[in-house]
């Protein structure tokens, strides 16, 4: 997978119920809006050496198309339901205590935790084009109601 970024979407469940109810993952939907990505499954590294087996959604895609993924993801989502999409940045840290320390496993591997870091897009029927700017690996997606 030489030249491919793993990309964490951590959408919310109404996301995951307007997939579903499409019958459509996201590599289906992504592929329709002709971006060449692979999705699989795996381990949240944010639950690593907790115990919890929690599954990601991992989109592999080219560096390239990382930075393009945030309005396209938005769009896709939104062509599925009348409703906004907002998307997040979100990064993976170190869990710290209280003293500034790195918590660290029973293995001595530093807990992670996804960390919301900005707010990078929120979708609506009648803004703008909006300039996007991505930094981290992870994708936080939710839908709001519009006002009506």
């Amino acid at each position: 997978m030489e030249g491919q970024t793993e990309l964490f979407v951590l959408a919310s469940p109404e996301v995951e119920d307007i997939l579903a109810d499409n019958g459509i993952n996201l590599e289906d939907l992504l592929k329709r809006e002709g971006c060449a990505v692979k999705e699989h499954k795996g381990q949240d590294p944010a639950k690593l050496g907790s115990g919890e087996k929690d599954v990601a959604i991992i989109i592999l895609a080219s560096a390239a198309l990382v930075a393009a993924l945030t309005p396209i993801l938005s769009k896709a989502i939104q062509s599925l339901t009348y409703k906004d999409v907002v998307v997040y940045e979100t990064v993976l840290v170190p869990v710290e205590d209280s003293a500034g320390n790195v918590v660290r496993d029973s293995s001595g591997e530093p807990k992670m935790q996804w960390i919301r870091r900005s707010k990078l897009l929120e979708s609506t029927r009648d803004k703008g084009q909006q300039e996007i700017k991505i930094k981290a690996l992870g994708f936080e997606i939710e839908i709001t109601n519009t006002a009506a």
